[in-house]
């Protein structure tokens, strides 16, 4: 395994197949319905979920035993696990990342000699999914971010945000972009959108080889900032306290569309699934989870999907919806 002793610091909604009894949007008539798990894998304590792009890998990270499984989701009703690899630490959040390089993931975990940054990369078939490369992060971040394209990775968390470019599976570079509490981050192709910690503002910047960060603007809403999420061609939701759902062009600083919630919500994300793209809304601790279809631009008819059990965290692309309550892990056949 390589190890860095550091960084350089410097639709309409077409028939989606999968409610709630209290509906989550206010402003539009809403389609419900009521999903039953495809399979279920068992854990201990459920840390962080991850899917690539076509939903055909599943990445479970386990904080009780300190391990990351990788699944064969192809075959929906019957995952089969490729590998368990022990970590570093205790893992606090994963991501995928889709690169030119390859299809590998990062895991954040916290360790005996502070937060690390671990990659899990399957340099061939005879070895297969292994730790391949671990960076010490010189921060205390808990969430962890990627881009569309794969280029690029953020963490973030009470501490600040490290920025990173990722050039390659064995070659990742950073540097500190904020050394004050983040509430939330996105990141599309060309910005990243960082919120502060009770503010109402985004600010946008462009990142570039350095890494750095040139400063584009800052765009001002009405209400405090819960959670960001980056979509396609530049397009982010944002997830405020009024509550509602925004729908932003960060490079123009305009809103494509706001969605007014009757109930507060805390967790946002996007999924690329084969019907289309979607972003999806939860409280964590509910049975349902909303998902709001991203047509021209603007957001289509929400659809809530009642679960089998609690959603503490959520992903979605291609053909499957996984949630979790953070020991049972669900996954949903969509389309």
């Amino acid at each position: 395994m390589k190890r860095f002793a550091g960084f350089a610091v410097a639709a309409a909604l077409v028939s989606l197949s999968l409610v709630s009894s209290a509906v989550p949007f206010a402003n539009r008539a809403e389609a419900q319905q009521t999903a039953t798990p495809a399979a279920s894998l068992n854990f201990r304590d459920v840390a962080a979920l991850g899917l690539n792009a076509d939903g055909t890998r599943l990445l479970v990270a386990d904080r009780s035993t300190d391990t990351a499984h990788i699944y064969d989701t192809t075959d929906i009703e019957n995952p089969e696990l490729l590998q368990t690899i022990e970590l570093d630490g205790t893992p606090l959040d994963t991501a995928w990342i889709n690169h030119e390089d390859g299809e590998f993931a990062l895991i954040i975990v916290d360790s005996e000699d502070g937060i690390l940054l671990q990659v899990l990369a399957m340099p061939n078939a005879r070895e297969g999914w292994i730790p391949y490369a671990i960076y010490d992060m010189f921060s205390s971040p808990s969430q962890l971010i990627t881009s569309i394209d794969g280029g690029w990775a953020s963490a973030y968390g009470s501490d600040g945000s490290v920025l990173m470019q990722v050039i390659s599976r064995g070659e990742i570079n950073s540097s500190i972009v904020a050394d004050h509490a983040i509430a939330a981050e996105a990141l599309t192709e060309t910005l990243l959108l960082a919120a502060g910690d009770e503010s109402s503002q985004i600010a946008v910047g462009t990142p570039i080889s350095g890494p750095m960060l040139d400063d584009t603007g800052i765009i001002e809403l009405d209400d405090r900032v819960i959670a960001l999420a980056a979509g396609r061609d530049e397009l982010v939701a944002a997830l405020t306290d009024a509550p509602a759902m925004i729908l932003i062009e960060p490079s123009t600083q305009e809103i494509t569309a706001t969605l007014t919630l009757r109930s507060s919500a805390t967790g946002l994300t996007f999924m690329p699934f084969s019907e289309g793209d979607f972003f999806a809304v939860f409280q964590p601790g509910n049975e349902s989870i909303s998902l709001i279809p991203i047509v021209r631009r603007a957001a289509g008819r929400p659809q809530t999907v009642t679960t089998a059990n609690e959603v503490q965290q959520a992903a979605g692309a291609g053909s499957i919806l996984v949630t979790t309550d953070g020991q049972q892990v669900d996954i949903y056949a969509v389309g």
